[in-house]
């Protein structure tokens, strides 16, 4: 049995990692413990087009539909 502490972010990636670092047979348990504010915040690119350019925007959402 192994115990520790794993950053929420990575909890995914540990689960998509463990069955070939255990050969199958490790088993996840998870429990929220604590929240710790960030010490930055987090930013990230936007994936869609930005509404705040109405017309590019419009231009995009009109060609979706």
């Amino acid at each position: 049995m192994v115990e520790g502490h794993v950053p929420a972010d990575q909890v995914h990636g540990l689960e998509a990692e463990l069955p070939e670092l255990t050969g199958g047979e490790g088993v996840l348990e998870t429990a929220f413990d604590h929240h710790r504010p960030a010490t930055t915040p987090r930013t990230r690119r936007r994936t869609d087009h930005n509404p705040v350019h109405r017309e590019e925007y419009l231009l995009h959402a009109h060609r979706r539909v």
